[in-house]
């Protein structure tokens, strides 16, 4: 696994002093299954436990991180990645209790190798959050990776990390 600062997310503020949060990972796999990784509820499980989404514009999505920390939402947009048409994304509104709605999206696109260029952008995320959350995605991704490359223990060698990545983000 990388150190937690090679994969570190971009944290940059607009003019409302609101904060976008971006992260970038390669998967080693195609852009259709990396799809099948974000949408599909057998593979969410897998590194994603608690979450459940309807990928379908309308659709509703909900992260339960436990200790009545939830997070929900509506899905904006749903473009899933094909043979034909190997970009996907989808976007969903997040909405977490005590702050202002902001919009989290997921991108796949080939990487030119076979592999997949994996993004999360989260727009909008509240400037006294936004640290939490960045540290929230990378674990979430990290946790992505190892259940892609099989190992069975994915959600919990992420999370370990936890400490770790927190340092790496100063916090």
């Amino acid at each position: 696994m990388t150190r937690p600062d090679d994969d570190r997310a971009t944290l940059s503020n607009d003019e409302d002093g609101r904060v976008r949060i971006e992260l970038r990972r390669t998967l080693p796999i195609g852009p259709v299954d990396a799809w099948t990784w974000l949408t599909d509820a057998d593979r969410l499980a897998e590194w994603l436990p608690d979450c459940r989404l309807d990928p379908r514009v309308g659709g509703s999505i909900r992260f339960d991180f436990g200790e009545d920390l939830v997070a929900t939402g509506t899905v904006l947009v749903a473009e899933p990645a094909t043979d034909d048409a190997p970009d996907g994304r989808y976007a969903h509104t997040w909405q977490w209790e005590g702050i202002d709605d902001s919009v989290v999206t997921w991108s796949v696109s080939p990487d030119g190798t076979g592999a997949t260029a994996l993004g999360l952008v989260h727009d909008g995320a509240d400037a006294d959050a936004a640290t939490e959350f960045a540290i929230g995605w990378h674990v979430m991704l990290d946790a992505l990776a190892l259940a892609v490359d099989g190992e069975d223990d994915a959600v919990e060698r992420a999370w370990d990390r936890l400490d770790e990545i927190s340092d790496a983000y100063g916090s």
